[in-house]
């Protein structure tokens, strides 16, 4: 249960992430009805990169004692 939270958080924070980068900057993006200055988006853009990093990391972790605990069968 805990892999399907973590993938799915990874897909949302990955599809806002895409939208950030290309649609960094301008006047009418989702993110202007909560940031409405466009200089603060790199912010924003920076703060989902980690998240998404985050999630990796997290994905990894799992992943490797997932493998350790069939090796020990």
């Amino acid at each position: 249960m805990r892999r399907k939270i973590i993938v799915i958080s990874m897909i949302i924070l990955l599809i806002a992430l895409f939208y950030m980068i290309f649609n960094m900057g301008s006047e009418t993006g989702l993110q202007r009805s909560f940031i409405s200055d466009p200089s603060k988006d790199i912010w924003l853009l920076l703060a989902i990169g980690l998240g998404v990093f985050s999630l990796n990391l997290l994905m990894m972790r799992d992943a490797d004692e997932r493998k350790d605990n069939n090796d020990k069968r």
